[in-house]
């Protein structure tokens, strides 16, 4: 097997690093640590609402933040493995690429070669996907764990994360 680096794909996807500031709520956050990870879930047979979280399986606690473990997670892409089934994905109850439509992707919109933004964050298990897959299916996700502690102060700049799972870049 052949190492292959990671690539960003997208320059716009925030590359946070130790002593940025979040906000989430009303409360400040500083990161104190950084870990990139690619996550691999394998899904099996046809599902119509199935959740990546860890009521479903406990391997899915990755895939979320928990503000009681001071984590915050940013998914940034996923890549499918198996051609043609045809998989969709939603962000609490609303769809994941559409603001009203479920788009399906498959391997061609979404493949190991050419994976799909995501760009959602996470502080809460609330705060996950949820699937609809046409047959089995293998999920790639790359994704940040950024370990955090409550700051006192309101900084300058921050990143503000709102429930909805978006990040906004905030300069006073």
């Amino acid at each position: 097997m052949a190492f292959a680096p990671y690539t960003i794909y997208s320059p716009r996807l925030p590359q946070l690093k130790p002593g940025h500031f979040l906000k989430i709520g009303d409360k400040f956050y500083q990161i104190v640590g950084v870990r990139r990870n690619r996550q691999r879930h394998s899904i099996a047979g046809a599902q119509t609402d199935y959740r990546l979280e860890t009521a479903t399986l406990a391997v899915f606690e990755t895939l979320h933040g928990l503000m009681s473990k001071n984590r915050v997670v940013h998914l940034q892409y996923v890549a499918l493995e198996t051609a043609v089934v045809t998989s969709t994905l939603y962000w609490g109850t609303p769809p994941l690429f559409s603001k009203d439509v479920g788009l399906t992707i498959t391997t061609v919109q979404a493949g190991l070669s050419n994976p799909m933004e995501l760009d959602r964050w996470s502080y809460d298990s609330s705060m996950h996907i949820r699937l609809s897959q046409s047959a089995g299916q293998v999920y790639n996700v790359e994704a940040v764990e950024y370990e955090v502690a409550q700051y006192a102060a309101e900084p300058d700049k921050y990143l503000h994360i709102l429930p909805s799972g978006y990040g906004i870049f905030v300069e006073k």
